[in-house]
């Protein structure tokens, strides 16, 4: 396209300034990497040839284009309960005894109007502990055709599902910390390269090790696990929201019958002293404490 602009009618001042502002729209069913502006000044006026070369520049712009994709997971928390009278079996000898199931589900749809690009979808999920106990034990993993995974950590390394008996270890879990992600915790990985397609499907089956949770002192824990979307098309670029997932695993203990929670006791103590501070409150208006003893001392 070439635009022709009239400017500095009838003539430019000595060091006059003059600003021109393009709009672009682009052609979404051809989609250009670069956009490259070409700027020719010419003058009625006549010109030495020496200062000619100033006439002309050009500029490039990097064209970016925001996929929208819908990128989503079914579930955005899990809460699994660890009952009071649950206690450390010596084996695992099924995929039941080892704890609650959760299920990642993540879908990934076209958007209306820019192509698919290639994607790469990053699952991660805290694993183990800073002793190596685990924490959360892949069964199962399952997908669509278009999409290619690979994990960091085997399914089912330790042969449960197929009836080999696990003998626990005796290790003790230290940890105080009541949430668990992936930026503090090891994480196990599982990626996926996506061909271009319309619908993507990447389900995730794990357990929670319930041994390592009875064995913890805590009473609640939350584990993190997020899946990142990348597009590895320079010029198709994904939203902030459509980058990452998190999906919370809300894990608590049922506390033994007669046991009262800490946090109980602390409110059950703040609220006697707000009790007591009202009460002095309410008796010094009164005057309760305006007594005359000066009087009858001078008396």
């Amino acid at each position: 396209h070439n635009i022709t602009c009239k400017v500095g009618y009838p003539y430019l001042k000595t060091a006059e300034e003059i600003s021109i502002k393009i709009s672009f729209q682009f052609n979404a069913s051809y989609l250009l990497e670069n956009a490259t502006v070409h700027v020719y000044a010419t003058s009625d006026s006549e010109e030495p040839p020496e200062t000619l070369r100033d006439n002309r520049g050009h500029v490039t712009i990097p064209v970016k284009y925001e996929v929208g994709l819908i990128f989503v997971s079914v579930f955005k928390e899990h809460h699994v309960i660890i009952a009071a009278n649950d206690t450390v079996p010596t084996a695992i000898n099924t995929p039941e005894q080892i704890g609650d199931e959760v299920t990642l589900h993540y879908r990934i749809e076209k958007g209306e109007h820019f192509p698919m690009p290639n994607l790469t979808l990053q699952i991660l999920f805290p694993n183990i502990t800073a002793v190596k106990n685990t924490l959360l034990y892949l069964t199962a993993l399952s997908h669509s055709q278009n999409a290619i995974c690979e994990t960091s950590y085997p399914v089912d390394p330790l042969k449960i599902s197929a009836g080999k008996p696990f003998v626990l270890s005796k290790i003790k879990e230290p940890t105080k910390d009541t949430i668990m992600d992936c930026d503090t915790y090891s994480c196990a990985s599982i990626n996926c390269a996506l061909v271009p397609s319309d619908v993507y499907q990447v389900n995730v089956s794990l357990r929670v090790w319930k041994p390592t949770i009875i064995k913890a002192s805590i009473h609640s824990l939350t584990l993190v696990a997020k899946a990142l979307l990348r597009s590895e098309n320079s010029s198709l670029i994904l939203r902030n929201d459509n980058q990452k997932l998190e999906t919370m695993i809300k894990i608590s203990k049922e506390l033994p019958p007669g046991t009262v929670p800490l946090w109980v006791i602390l409110l059950s103590i703040f609220a006697g002293l707000l009790i007591l501070a009202l009460l002095i409150f309410a008796l010094w208006k009164a005057g309760f404490f305006k007594r005359p003893l000066k009087k009858k001392m001078e008396k």
